[in-house]
């Protein structure tokens, strides 16, 4: 009986192990992806930012920052998508002012384009 216990103790700490590696993990890629992202738009770099920042939304699509500078490049553009951006990141953070200010400002260009 105590082999059996033994056991099952193990194998819950191994997969409560594998469990937070794998977050931490998928932390750590987010986190990579939002460096590189940066990196890439202190060079200009439009393309390989927007790649980076699709796949720091893929394993959190409600970082508030990745979504602010996508929305940013999308209304660059001239993009709808960027209003689309802009009421997401307002139902993420509600009481920012200078992201419903963004949101007017890009609503205005939109309707001028």
């Amino acid at each position: 009986m105590r082999k059996v216990i033994i056991i099952l103790v193990s194998l819950t700490v191994l997969l409560l192990l594998g469990f937070c590696g794998y977050r931490g993990y998928e932390l750590w890629k987010q986190n990579h992806w939002m460096s590189l992202a940066r990196q890439y738009g202190e060079r200009n770099d439009i393309k390989n930012e927007m790649l980076c920042l699709r796949q720091v939304l893929r394993y959190n699509p409600g970082n508030v920052e990745a979504l602010r500078m996508t929305a940013n490049l999308s209304e660059a553009a001239g993009s709808p998508a960027a209003l689309t951006l802009r009421k997401k990141i307002l139902e993420l953070a509600p009481n920012s002012f200078n992201d419903r200010m963004a949101l007017v400002q890009t609503a205005l260009l939109l309707k001028d384009a």
